[in-house]
């Protein structure tokens, strides 16, 4: 079995297309996978992420973070996320269900998760977990959805784990193979011919002059902001969960569309959703031409978006 899964691999085949193939359930490809690791290795370097939610192993050593996409396509879209603070008295594991569902309805495969998955052990607000049980909270609770992908960089509150003796970015490598940690504070993600920039505030990022991008998106403020630079557009992307710390703020998420003109983002669509009453709500759109360099807001009136006027 063994070496009928390491031939499969080295055609090129994904897990799940072994694992039917050789009809083995997940668990049982896991195990195999693990007792095969050592050799896995000699032939392969890294692992590949695909924009439909599968992944395989590459012969050639990655040493770019990033999601391979249709070759034919100039259309990408996925959602992003951040602050989920799991641990904290105001996590709201039923915010991500949604988030899930939204997923598997709109055929979206990829999710960006932009830091503090868990709270940690610091700052005043109330823990419900410890830093241990944070981390086994997120490996056993968090969702899982055969064909989504969870690209997740870690912020400051996740920062609290690296003293377990197993810590949050182990942990979810060694258990979840529907995760992908992306580090600490920044992370170049690349897509196509070009890439954009996640960021999550943390002390020891010494990156942040070292990451130059048209598109920052960035966790750590609990609120949506879109800022207009002259070379770059950062969005701030809210919290989906109960930790609100501005009035008027509520849960929610980013849907992001990506245009491509020759393999280079040349458009980018953000729809902002809120969760309010239990009810996803089109909070607003923003639309960006990148070569022109010009900006459009829409709002949601009567369920539809009205381009506002400048």
């Amino acid at each position: 079995m063994e070496s009928r899964i390491l031939n499969l691999l080295k055609e090129g085949h994904s897990f799940e297309e072994i694992e039917q193939i050789l009809d083995l359930s997940n668990k049982e490809m896991k195990s195999i996978l693990e007792n095969i690791n050592k050799e896995i290795r000699n032939h392969y370097s890294h692992i590949k992420y695909y924009e439909n939610g599968k992944r395989g192993f590459s012969k050639e050593e990655i040493l770019e973070s990033g999601v391979i996409t249709e070759k034919n396509s100039d259309y990408y879209k996925s959602v992003v996320i951040s602050d989920t603070h799991f641990g904290n008295h105001k996590e709201d594991m039923s915010l991500l269900n949604k988030v899930y569902d939204y997923c598997i309805q709109s055929n979206i495969h990829n999710i960006y998760h932009l830091g503090d998955l868990v709270d940690g052990t610091t700052g005043p607000d109330e823990k419900e977990l410890n830093s241990k049980e944070q981390i086994e909270h997120v490996v056993l609770d968090y969702p899982i959805e055969k064909n989504i992908l969870n690209f997740i960089l870690l912020g400051n509150h996740d920062l609290d784990t690296i003293n377990e003796d197993l810590t949050l970015h182990d942990a979810i490598m060694k258990n979840r193979r529907d995760m992908m940690c992306l580090g600490y504070g920044t992370n170049e993600f690349h897509i196509k011919n070009d890439k954009m920039i996640l960021k999550h505030s943390i002390l020891i990022d010494k990156t942040d002059n070292n990451y130059s991008g048209k598109l920052i998106f960035k966790g750590h403020s609990h609120q949506m902001k879109f800022v207009d630079e002259l070379d770059n557009y950062k969005i701030f992307v809210p919290s989906l969960s109960n930790l609100q710390f501005v009035d008027g703020t509520v849960p929610g998420f980013l849907l992001l569309e990506l245009g491509f003109h020759n393999g280079f983002i040349n458009e980018c669509v953000t729809t902002h959703y809120g969760v309010i009453d239990n009810k996803l709500i089109n909070m607003n759109k923003i639309k960006v031409n990148l070569k022109c360099h010009r900006k459009e807001d829409y709002i949601n009136r009567e369920e539809s978006f009205v381009k506002i006027k400048r």
